[in-house]
């Protein structure tokens, strides 16, 4: 026994032939490394930190996580290696911050989540044994490979709940715009000239507030549904699909109610009777709201695209119908309206006429303005605002060209506190939309009644106080 004190012990880190020698070797042999997407193993932790509720471990622990992956070496995770750490529990709550029970409860999660295995040497050491070329042949500590599966499998749950996070968008994106519709059917009946005590456009107004109230819940259920479990993630989706029917129905009530309102002001209008006309090009110039009835019955901006687009083969405003869907087609005139009117565009909108002062200098007025002047201003318009030209090249793609240039001036004319983000995203987003859902005029007359009703409720305010 004596004798056996005297054997020289192996020197510090020489392989020592086993049984942990042989299974570090299996579990060496096993690892694939990194993948082949990835060069440094902290990119490990990105769809970890993105998986929201759908991480395996409370994410206080990603900490602990990020830690140990610190304490590997990059050469251990290239393929027949073989990532551990080793450092104490103390270490890590030294470094950290963290007390040793919340240490061992984070690693007791990760343990739990297959983020890490723990392997234990003699004495329950952390410590592994490498040779002479420093590959570990004795696997003793914190085993962080399981981590590459994870990753695999985070990446999946990311690449669902991006697909989701895109069908919820585009569930969202289509209630927003029947709100948009259900408040410019309501622009429209205003802009006939209907008082707002009639019955219907007090339902008008009922069904835009109902509208605004869910597209704001669809918004809010949106923003939520990548923070919860799957079971209400079911739910999120249920309800969705509830509201998209709830304002097509909504959205299809106030169409009818504005189509009625608008068939009603053109029974009692001249201006209806022909193009011809001399009531029509009197009250178009001195009454703007006969102007807009005119632009509802008679579409002329609208026609006039149709017919030079078809002409010239580009575009696609030849197949999509009128901006203004309001008029059913027996109420339409019979014949060709008369020539374009750009006075009665400058009176709905101050950007058209700002920018027409400033840039058509060479003409005498607004009156002479034809569509060659709106497709410029709008162009203008839309440079001001920060719209690339592949943007708007897409816009007058998928809208025509005068389409796109309304949807300037609307984006130039609309209150700053109507904007929730900016210009130049409120101008984008009108361009993704279907050109059936897009109409510019109405909005532009609406926006026009607006201000020219702000004044009276300001001096009726003021008289209050």
């Amino acid at each position: 026994m004596q004798e056996s004190s005297f054997v020289r012990k192996p020197p510090p880190g020489r392989a020592r032939f086993g049984a942990g020698d042989y299974r570090a070797a299996a579990a060496a042999a096993s690892f694939g490394g990194l993948p082949a997407s990835l060069s440094h193993p902290k990119q490990l932790l990105e769809p970890l930190r993105a998986a929201g509720r759908h991480l395996p471990f409370p994410r206080c622990a990603l900490d602990t996580l990020a830690f140990l992956l610190d304490h590997t070496r990059l050469e251990d995770w290239r393929p027949g290696g073989r990532p551990v750490a080793w450092p104490g529990n103390a270490r890590i709550a030294q470094a950290t911050g963290l007390s040793i029970a919340t240490v061992n409860r984070h690693l007791a999660w990760l343990r739990a989540a297959s983020a890490l295995k723990l392997e234990l040497g003699p004495g329950n050491r952390r410590q592994p044994v490498r040779d002479s070329t420093g590959r570990i042949v004795e696997l003793y500590g914190l085993d962080l490979s399981p981590l590459v599966d994870l990753h695999r499998r985070m990446v999946e749950v990311a690449r669902h709940q991006a697909e989701r996070g895109r069908a919820l968008r585009s569930i969202v994106a289509g209630i927003r715009c029947r709100a948009d519709l259900a408040r410019q059917h309501e622009d429209a009946a205003s802009a006939a000239g209907a008082g707002p005590d009639e019955p219907e456009c007090v339902e008008l107004a009922a069904n835009a507030r109902h509208a605004d109230a869910l597209i704001a819940e669809a918004r809010m259920i949106l923003r939520r549904d990548a923070r919860v479990d799957e079971e209400r993630q079911s739910e999120h989706l249920g309800r969705l699909a509830a509201i998209d029917t709830e304002i097509r129905l909504v959205e299809t009530r106030s169409r009818a109610l504005a189509e009625a309102i608008v068939s009603k002001a053109l029974d009692e209008k001249t201006i209806c009777a022909h193009p011809s006309n001399e009531t029509h090009n009197t009250t178009s110039l001195d009454h703007p709201q006969d102007g807009i009835l005119y632009c509802y019955a008679g579409d002329v901006a609208s026609r006039s695209v149709d017919n030079s687009t078809r002409e010239k083969g580009g575009g696609n405003d030849g197949a999509s119908p009128d901006l203004f869907p309001f008029v059913p087609e027996s109420q339409k005139p019979a014949m060709p309206p008369p020539r374009w009117n750009g006075r009665l565009l400058a009176c709905v909108s101050p950007t058209f006429a700002s920018l027409f002062a400033q840039y058509r200098t060479g003409k005498s007025g607004p009156e002479s303005a034809d569509l060659d002047d709106l497709r410029i201003v709008g162009r203008i318009a839309a440079l001001r605002l920060g719209l690339s030209d592949v943007s708007w090249s897409r816009a007058v793609d998928r809208h025509g060209e005068v389409r796109a240039a309304l949807c300037a001036l609307v984006a130039g004319d609309r209150p700053a506190h109507e904007i929730r983000t900016s210009r130049a995203q409120m101008l984008a987003g009108m361009y993704l939309k279907r050109s059936e859902d897009l109409n510019p005029l109405a909005s532009l007359f609406g926006m026009a009644g607006r201000r020219s009703a702000a004044p009276a409720v300001d001096a009726g305010q003021r008289l209050l106080c």
